[in-house]
C-alpha cells in the first residue's frame, strides 16, 4: 500500500531518493561532468555527462537539500583542482 501511495503522489520513497543521491555522488567521484538545472515547474536536478566518443547524458531530479550537498562536493572538487595547478 505504501508503494501505491507514493506512485499516486508522484514522489519516490526515501530509499529511492537516497539511491539517486548516492548515484550522483558516485558519478561525480568517477569524473563525470555535472550540470545543475532548474526545470520549468521548479524541479531541481543534475545532468551528468560522461565520455567523449559516445556521449551519454543522465538527468537525475533531486530535492533542494540533496542539491546543496551536490553543490558542496562540486565546489570542493573545483577548489582542489585549482590548488593543484601551478
Amino acid at each position: 500500500m505504501a508503494a501505491d501511495h507514493h506512485e499516486a503522489r508522484g514522489t519516490l520513497p526515501m530509499e529511492a531518493r537516497m539511491h539517486d543521491l548516492s548515484f550522483v555522488m558516485q558519478r561525480i567521484a568517477a569524473g563525470d561532468r555535472a550540470r545543475l538545472f532548474h526545470a520549468y515547474f521548479g524541479q531541481q536536478g543534475v545532468e551528468l555527462s560522461r565520455g567523449w566518443i559516445f556521449k551519454r547524458k543522465t538527468r537525475v531530479s533531486l530535492h533542494p537539500e540533496e542539491m546543496s550537498r551536490v553543490k558542496d562536493v562540486l565546489h570542493a572538487r573545483r577548489r582542489g583542482a585549482s590548488r593543484a595547478r601551478p
